[in-house]
């Protein structure tokens, strides 16, 4: 029974890590840190609740993990603009017929409103050829979309996982 109190608290954790940001979690891992020193108190009952708080805490911080954040070198930043991006194709293209589509780790932006150093990854839809094979290093020239969100789907989350 114990393990499957710990499970549940160690879910619901990661499922509100999911909904909330670093700065409003903070406040829940200073309660978890204090469910963990219930390992030290002398009422099993009370020792059971606050150690699946610290438990809970624990999920909390691997759901906010999870999401990640957006930094300000992040190439979302330069969505709307046409931009040339720099990096390596991350895994193998997905070829078609016509078309091949790709995801490129962007390592550095070059365009108006920024040159430099970038982070995130652009998954971006070619021609059949030149073929492109994983790992290699390519720049490229385009507009860079905000992914659609749909009425039950949001593109962009999934995208951003």
């Amino acid at each position: 029974m114990a393990l499957i109190w710990l499970a549940g608290a160690w879910l619901a954790g990661i499922y509100l890590g999911l909904l909330a940001t670093p700065a409003d979690a903070a406040p829940l891992w200073a309660a978890g840190a204090a469910g963990f020193a219930a390992l030290w108190w002398r009422h099993p009952k009370a020792r059971w609740v606050l150690l699946g708080v610290g438990v809970a805490a624990l999920g909390l911080w691997r759901g906010v993990a999870a999401v990640g954040t957006v930094g300000p070198d992040h190439v979302s930043h330069l969505n709307g603009q046409e931009v040339s991006l720099q990096g390596r194709v991350v895994g193998e293209p997905e070829v078609g017929t016509t078309s091949q589509s790709l995801v490129l780790g962007v390592e550095r932006v070059l365009s108006p409103a920024w040159e430099g150093p970038a982070e995130g990854t652009a998954l971006v839809f070619l021609p059949r050829f030149p073929e492109f094979r994983s790992g290699d290093t390519v720049t490229l020239t385009g507009d860079l979309e905000t992914p659609p969100d749909f009425a039950d789907f949001s593109y962009r989350a999934y995208l951003a996982r």
